[in-house]
């Protein structure tokens, strides 16, 4: 139970065994909905009652089960408390001279414990009630697992790894049809599993059996990364060659990955199978003799001549026209117009909802932003292109005419959905990159902190930090491990806990953490500030345990220093990454806006990446607001005659839901039921 406990939780639900008892346990479960609430859940009223119909031993068995699970997902488990260098932590510090925080902590680096020098735990006043974050958990129900499973499959992005793990473990119970898997990374990931195990899958094109090759390599499927293709034994070298011979546009699979399918033909040994896959070995020959013509060059070479006969090309791949689109405007005008409306139909609604947006934001946008191979450590920034304004409009028009005729109708679209953004890919958490969460009006106080663990008891360093710009994106400071002050006087605006070292005695444990404090922020010219994990030891995360976790609240000097309930963000970091940019706070409108992305940094300090940072968040805010939201996807589907909502917060009973009807809801707090709606279903129309 404890596994699928876990993944509901995550997916907003809660396993609660049906029963019905004579027993009096209103006590029992009103201790059971305190303890959920310290761990920052509630429950809906459907689940309450299921609760309350459990005996007091059957109530207590299901916590007993449930709290571990609750204590991983928030990190409670990690009893970060334990591993912060000043335990009264921020009074501790902030109660500090320059001098009385480094001679100790130098001594610290030369191996004296940190006991030494830090004061007895003092017992901390509880926490606010008013800070807690209760994030409403739904009665799971005998489809809600096969549900949560053809979300997944429907992502039209990569899956988190979480998420690719929560689909194995589905699909040991769940049906799992492999025609509805939409990306093509996705289904190759999870078709590796299945051939490991035996099993037979069919895939359309050459490029799908190559990125299975290299999952089955214990390679990267997206091909961004170079593969070392294992030796493979005759019978998968059959198999491979039989995949291939049914793949459709396999000259033109072949020509575009030279390189990388030399490798792997080299390793299926295609000569010795020239009398069953006489084609395929044909066209092996006429790659290694360099006779192969690539779509893409056809396609760059009709452009480059300005030959309409290009349009008619790309018709034949509509994702290929998306994705050229604003350069084919430039290069054939109206001609590009008529020919991309007749292949609208034949785009997804993810494809057409994401094209609007970028052309609608096209012509605010200051910066042309990509990651090579998607690895933001790369960021490559240019200038846009810019496309005539009319055609933009024409275009737009007619996706939206599309969206509305396959977005099913609603009665409500909140405004506020505009800052939650449809999946774009991130790499950790369960936002999508650029949601923006709106900070409470009486929030006085941020804390970040990045705990790790390094089973091997080596020294190393995790830090945690934070980056300040002025409103023009110029470096004002930071906060981090060789800089915990700023300003670097009394009155501090932000505090550091002190530089922890991992030792034996802590079994290779340590926390730093970070408190800002918003209003002498601002008095001191910050307008942003931007969080970051930095790899010190240039280990990257993937060789630790790591974890960071972000959270805001009224008195810092109240309740525990990592309260979960007060928790926004808190999640492990994984990759092969040395940094990564959690998130920025917009210390005017009050709003923070999710990054995660592995932005080129120094990994020695925060204080040496201002500069850079000065040039690339620029562009890539510039980019985030090209990325779709929830309310584009709906904006042409919302009246009368619509059924279900679409809703930023429901913290009370002020809206009414109807149960039966599919509703999407971004934070419930409240203690209503409703049936949620698969966006990703939606998506993949």
């Amino acid at each position: 139970m404890s596994d699928i406990q876990n993944l509901l939780i995550r997916n907003g639900f809660v396993q609660i065994p049906a029963a019905e008892s004579t027993d009096n346990n209103q006590e029992a479960v009103a201790t059971v909905l305190m303890n959920l609430e310290y761990y920052g859940y509630g429950l809906s009223l459907e689940a309450y009652k299921a609760l309350s119909l459990l005996s007091a031993d059957a109530l207590g068995v299901w916590w007993v089960h449930t709290e571990p699970e609750l204590k991983k997902i928030t990190g409670d488990n990690l009893n970060i408390d334990k591993f912060v260098v000043y335990k009264n932590f921020p009074k501790e510090v902030l109660n500090k001279t320059e001098a009385e925080y480094w001679i100790p902590q130098i001594l610290m680096y030369w191996g004296l414990p940190a006991q030494l020098f830090a004061e007895a735990p003092e017992q901390r006043q509880d926490m606010n009630p008013k800070e807690r974050h209760s994030k409403t958990l739904l009665l799971s129900k005998a489809g809600t697992c096969q549900a949560i499973l053809n979300s997944l499959i429907g992502e039209k992005v990569a899956w988190k790894n979480w998420q690719f793990k929560d689909v194995l473990m589905l699909s040991q119970d769940q049906y799992l049809d492999f025609s509805k898997v939409q990306f093509k990374e996705n289904l190759v990931k999870i078709a590796g599993e299945f051939v490991k195990n035996g099993a037979a899958i069919k895939l359309k094109n050459g490029t799908d059996v190559l990125r299975l090759a290299a999952g089955i390599s214990d390679g990267d499927v997206s091909l961004r990364t170079k593969v070392k293709f294992k030796s493979f034994n005759r019978p998968t070298r059959r198999y491979f060659m039989t995949l291939l011979a049914s793949c459709q546009h396999l000259e033109e699979d072949f020509a575009r990955r030279k390189g990388v399918w030399k490798k792997f033909l080299h390793n299926i040994h295609p000569g010795e199978f020239q009398k069953s896959h006489a084609k395929v070995v044909k066209l092996c020959d006429e790659l290694y003799n360099d006779r192969l013509v690539s779509f893409n060059s056809e396609v760059e070479k009709g452009i480059l001549n300005k030959d309409l006969c290009v349009l008619k090309l790309l018709a034949t791949r509509p994702g290929e026209f998306s994705r050229r689109l604003v350069h084919l405007l430039d290069v054939f005008g109206k001609d590009t117009i008529s020919a991309f409306v007749r292949i609208i139909p034949k785009l997804t609604v993810y494809q057409m909802v994401s094209l609007r947006r970028v052309l609608e934001t096209s012509v605010m946008r200051q910066y042309r932003v990509f990651p090579p191979r998607g690895n933001w450590g790369k960021l490559q920034i240019g200038t846009p292109r810019v496309a005539n304004l009319q055609y933009i409009q024409d275009i737009s028009v007619a996706l939206g005419k599309e969206l509305h005729s396959r977005v099913p109708m609603v009665s409500v679209l909140d405004p506020n959905t505009k800052k939650i953004k449809l999946p774009n890919g991130t790499d950790e958490g369960i936002h999508a990159r650029g949601t923006v969460f709106k900070i409470p009006n009486d929030v006085t106080f941020v804390r970040t902190a990045s705990y790790w663990r390094c089973k091997e008891c080596r020294t190393v360093w995790f830090d945690n930090g934070w980056n300040f710009f002025d409103e023009d994106w110029k470096s004002v400071g930071a906060i981090c491990w060789n800089m915990p002050q700023f300003p670097r006087k009394s009155n501090y605006a932000a505090v550091f806990s002190g530089d922890p070292v991992n030792t034996k005695d802590s079994e290779g444990r340590a926390t730093q953490v970070i408190d800002l404090y918003l209003d002498k922020l601002k008095a001191n010219g910050v307008h942003y500030a931007v969080w970051n994990v930095l790899c010190f030891s240039n280990i990257p995360f993937s060789k630790a345990e790591v974890f960071a976790g972000l959270q805001w609240g009224i008195d810092p000097q109240q309740g525990k220093i990592f309260e979960p309930s007060r928790c926004q963000l808190a999640f492990p970091l994984t990759g092969e990454y040395l940094s990564k940019y959690v998130c920025v706070i917009d210390l005017e409108t009050k709003e923070m806006v999710y990054l995660d992305a592995n932005l080129k940094a120094q990994p020695s300090s925060a204080t040496s990446n201002g500069d850079t940072l000065s040039k690339q968040l620029p562009a890539f805010m510039d980019y985030l607001a090209s990325l779709p939201t929830v309310h584009d996807l709906f904006r042409e589907s919302v009246g009368e005659g619509g059924t279900g909502q679409v809703l930023h917060t429901v913290a009370d009973n002020s809206v009414v839901i109807d149960p039966e009807q599919p509703t999407y809801i971004f934070d419930h707090q409240g203690e209503q039921d409703y049936k949620p709606m698969d966006l990703n279903k939606i998506l993949s129309m």
